[in-house]
């Protein structure tokens, strides 16, 4: 399934994005586990991860879509 939506990239992107959990229900979007990042403030969050396909300038990049 394929759905276009409007993000901003920040200058730091490194495979990972942050999306809507309805999103990935909406897409039916492959669950691929669970990662845990260290947050700004120093703290650690869980985020389930699931496996995104991305149009970017053209060319389909495979990333991570956290929730």
């Amino acid at each position: 399934m394929t759905q276009e939506i409007e993000g901003v990239v920040d200058t730091g992107f490194s495979e990972f994005l942050t999306i809507p959990h309805k999103l990935t229900e909406e897409l039916q979007l492959t669950f691929d586990g669970v990662d845990y990042l260290i947050l700004a403030n120093g703290e650690i969050e869980t985020f389930e991860v699931y496996k995104v396909t991305v149009t970017w300038d053209g060319c389909e990049k495979k990333v991570k879509g956290l929730i």
